[in-house]
């Protein structure tokens, strides 16, 4: 940002806001893109390795031992997606957080 009010040559005693000095520059802010990005990859990385059993545990709700057939849209997932109001199975949920993340 100190760059861009260089080449402006605005004045830290001019009291201008960061959104206006990036209105001016006619950019928006690409920060919180990269890092949402950067930690959606990297949560991506963390499922897939053993040693982290409790957070796979925790975020897609897999339980260890012998697992029971259940048609899709039907009472097993329709338990496990209650808390978000959709009957989605678990497997999807994960995707379509991962999607809505990086879209915004």
């Amino acid at each position: 940002m100190w760059a861009y009010r260089c080449m402006l040559e605005i004045s830290w005693t001019q009291k201008v806001t960061n959104e206006e000095v990036l209105r001016r520059v006619g950019c928006q802010r690409e920060l919180w893109k990269t890092v949402k990005k950067k930690k959606v990859a990297y949560l991506g990385h963390l499922l897939r390795h053993d040693r982290y059993r409790l957070l796979q545990l925790i975020m897609m709700g897999k339980v260890a031992g012998k697992s029971i057939s259940v048609a899709r849209g039907s009472f097993g997932c329709a338990i496990l997606g209650s808390g978000l109001g959709s009957r989605v199975p678990p497997s999807c949920l994960a995707s379509r957080e991962k999607r809505k993340i990086i879209e915004n």
